[in-house]
């Protein structure tokens, strides 16, 4: 699943179908409400001064918008592959101060396009779809993009520690199809066929040591949701 329309084409035609994404948002499916939350208490988030963010898979940047004040110095650039997705991202941001940047883009591609750093990086629901080694690629071209003082966050779909991936998945599949009240029955085979081919979602710990090989210094698992399906990190 997703905030955004991933990296796969098959995922780009997928998440194009924003009555589902409203559904998810509206049912708090995937714990939005506990991320924003959080995301607002982690002090360090909100900066005296000018705030670099780039956000990766931005989606229709709905959580960073709920979380950030529209009068703060911010300089935002929004990476998706859905251009739907940027024009909600820009019809959201756009009664905001801030000077904003959308770029239409694979997030593989787009990490080696930026010059200089950033004080915040995020990845909501969107480096999941990436395979392993795809994973190691980004952090490595995320760490670079992160400023000295500045911070990575990823809030995502994540197993248990040491639960491999079909396991997982079964459980998760098991969420949608009993849980997941707001869905229609063709919407929820759609979503069981898409995270069944689509998702290779990794646990806390394998993001935190992925991390270290990445040059991260530093972790906090910020939030972890009752079932074990969700998780936030930040990396510094």
């Amino acid at each position: 699943m997703s905030d955004t329309a991933p990296s796969d084409p098959k995922s780009h035609e997928y998440f194009d179908v924003w009555d589902l994404y409203e559904k998810i948002i509206l049912e708090n499916s995937m714990r939005h409400r506990e991320v924003i939350d959080t995301i607002g208490q982690w002090s360090p988030y909100k900066r005296a001064g000018k705030t670099r963010i780039l956000d990766l898979g931005c989606g229709d940047s709905y959580v960073v918008s709920c979380v950030h004040d529209g009068g703060d110095d911010v300089e935002y650039t929004g990476v998706d592959l859905s251009e739907d997705a940027l024009a909600f991202a820009c019809k959201r941001l756009e009664k905001t101060n801030w000077k904003l940047n959308f770029i239409q883009a694979d997030i593989l591609k787009a990490l080696d396009g930026f010059k200089g750093t950033f004080d915040l990086v995020i990845a909501g629901y969107a480096l999941h779809h990436l395979l392993d080694a795809e994973k190691e690629i980004a952090l490595k071209g995320i760490r670079k993009l992160v400023a000295e003082d500045g911070a990575f966050l990823i809030y995502d779909m994540m197993p248990r520690d040491g639960e491999a991936r079909d396991p997982y998945i079964r459980r998760f599949v098991h969420d949608v199809e009993n849980v997941w009240g707001a869905l229609d029955d063709q919407q929820r085979r759609e979503t069981r066929k898409h995270i069944e081919e689509n998702d290779f979602p990794i646990s806390p710990g394998q993001w935190i040591d992925l991390a270290k090989d990445c040059k991260f210094d530093r972790h906090e698992l910020l939030y972890r949701d009752e079932n074990a399906f969700y998780a936030l990190i930040v990396f510094a």
